[in-house]
């Protein structure tokens, strides 16, 4: 038998499948912005009771929040539309958004010491997201108020053995004031409790593209 050495062979390529992306954005001049933000919310706070959804122990506004008259709400608006356009340019660089109509949700969190999110997805739209309003300084470490997304990818546990992050079933980010995240509305999450003495105030929307030749109803929902 021939001691001939074998060549390793060749990669072709290493290609990213099904991957999921995440968008960090920041956003200029944010806290003159959150100021008036977190005026205008603490109005609109008391002036309703809210409703029920993932939250549990805080405040979660009506879902109109793209339909607001307050100032910051509009200018707030502006900088998630810039937003999720750049996010769905990096992905989808060939889609013509000149043909297509925004459907906007937008509601508001604030979420008390205690309070959090229970994990959920947002159904029927392609992206969704959060602006981070306030956000309490926590010690290294905390898992205070962080999101956590979960792998959408199934029994990914089986695949720990790996020790690689391309692999991991969590990703947890602790995102600061004035900071916005931007993520395909299928991924599940949840909010951490919120341990310390202040409250979190954050805004979350989704976004669905709208052909404008099919749109029967108005940009903003």
């Amino acid at each position: 038998m021939s001691s001939q050495t074998t060549a390793p062979p060749n990669m072709l390529a290493a290609e990213p499948c099904f991957a999921t992306p995440i968008f960090t954005f920041e956003v200029a001049d944010a806290e003159v912005l959150n100021q008036a933000l977190m005026r205008d919310i603490e109005a609109y706070r008391q002036a309703s009771e809210g409703m029920n959804r993932s939250n549990q122990h805080g405040w979660h506004s009506p879902t109109d929040f793209f339909r607001r008259p307050e100032a910051s709400f509009q200018a707030l608006a502006q900088q998630i539309n810039s937003a999720v356009a750049m996010a769905t340019r990096q992905v989808a660089p060939k889609l013509d958004l000149s043909q297509r109509l925004y459907k906007m949700q937008g509601w508001i969190n604030v979420n008390p010491p205690g309070a959090y999110n229970t994990p959920h997805a947002h159904p029927d739209h392609e992206w969704s997201g959060s602006y981070y309003v306030k956000v309490p300084d926590v010690p290294p470490g905390s898992r205070s108020g962080g999101i956590e997304f979960l792998d959408p990818r199934g029994i990914i546990q089986q695949m720990e053995g790996l020790n690689s992050p391309h692999f991991v079933p969590k990703i947890r980010k602790m995102p600061k004031a004035g900071t916005m995240l931007v993520f395909p509305s299928y991924l599940r999450h949840w909010v951490y409790p919120n341990e310390q003495d202040e409250i979190r105030i954050s805004i979350a929307f989704n976004t669905k593209f709208v052909l404008k030749e099919e749109a029967a109803s108005p940009a903003v929902i």
